[in-house]
């Protein structure tokens, strides 16, 4: 059976619904499973949709046209390639609010956040949050109650392991396109800002144990590929913000190994410094890094320093810096601040 144009990875039968508007030009496919995304109208379409001589939209389509795709092609990616369509949208909010400011939260599910809906929900009240960047989401169930995220005025997008819940008052309709990585699990969306120009929020999952990568390996070449993918968007923005599980250290106190016994202390972090990652650096500062300097300029261990802590054995506790938030060094000076919320850590587990 054919891939499911909202959900490219998956097959079988998926009902599939198509709301379309004549105000921004575009039409967001719905899928029974929960996923939804935005494209811009081809002019063609638009026209034979919405017929401007006339007050009410003419909603018949084309008798060789099944979809809104104009090849009839139900592989949304390949017709994104198509430049009619990968114009910008602009999506509608319930209600408009002119922010200058972008507060993002970042949330690692890590596969098991199944009880977490209304905590995020609370949190994302509570820090006036417009956009939630989520990770490892592919056992979290919860993220398909599209009807109950939309009463607390959250939008979803997702893609394969990620995800951006958005705030639909303060951020959707700032959204000018939202787009994926077919191969990787990478979501990007494009954000008007009134006074920075058009930002690209980048919300990606790295796999797991790029430390221990082989150097020439196929695993480690299809993480550059991502990170490639990730660049050559980067290029076509005023600016850009990278939220991601990078599943990687960049020195031996990044992560640490601490016996609960004797407390000593394990460095196990990358003594090579950064791998793959590496390829950012140039372009991006660490923001977490960037506001809580004293932590890492100390060189000694600190628990703020890691977002992620899970247990080991020989009665150990492992801590890591392995998700980071990255921005372009032009943003650098508008950024208020990034600090980890440790209470999250027992919500299902996640990091």
């Amino acid at each position: 059976s054919l891939p499911c144009p909202v959900c490219p990875n998956q097959n079988g039968t998926h009902s599939l619904t198509w709301a379309f508007s004549s105000l921004f030009g575009n039409y967001t496919t719905m899928c029974n499973k929960g996923h939804r995304t935005c494209s811009r109208l081809s002019p063609s379409l638009k026209a034979h949709l919405f017929d401007k001589k006339q007050d009410k939209p003419n909603i018949r389509l084309p008798k060789n046209l099944n979809s809104p795709f104009p090849s009839g092609n139900q592989n949304l990616d390949t017709e994104l390639q198509n430049p009619e369509l990968k114009k910008k949208p602009r999506k509608q909010a319930q209600t408009r609010i002119t922010k200058n400011s972008l507060t993002i939260l970042q949330w690692n599910a890590d596969k098991r956040g199944n009880s977490t809906m209304n905590q995020l929900i609370t949190l994302a009240r509570e820090s006036k949050a417009d956009v939630i960047c989520l990770q490892e989401i592919e056992n979290v169930h919860w993220i398909s109650a599209l009807d109950y995220l939309a009463k607390h005025d959250l939008n979803l997008y997702v893609h394969n392991k990620v995800a951006f819940l958005v705030n639909t008052h303060t951020m959707d309709h700032r959204i000018t396109n939202n787009w994926s990585d077919p191969d990787h699990d990478t979501t990007y969306l494009s954000i008007d800002t009134p006074l920075d120009g058009e930002i690209l929020l980048v919300n990606a999952y790295i796999p797991n144990g790029v430390d221990k990568m082989a150097q020439q390996s196929e695993d480690l070449k299809k993480v550059e590929d991502q990170y490639k993918h990730i660049l050559d968007n980067i290029l076509d923005h005023d600016g850009a913000i990278i939220c991601m599980d990078a599943n990687e250290t960049g020195e031996a106190l990044d992560r640490v190994g601490l016996s609960l016994g004797n407390r000593e202390i394990a460095l196990t972090g990358s003594k090579a410094g950064l791998t793959t990652l590496g390829s950012l650096s140039t372009k991006l500062t660490d923001a977490h890094m960037n506001k809580n300097q004293d932590i890492y300029e100390s060189k000694e261990f600190s628990a703020d320093r890691y977002s992620h802590t899970q247990p080991s054995t020989g009665n150990k506790l492992i801590y890591s810096k392995i998700d980071r938030t990255l921005l372009t060094h032009n943003l650098i000076p508008k950024l208020a601040s990034c600090k980890y919320i440790s209470d999250v850590q027992d919500w299902g587990k996640g990091a």
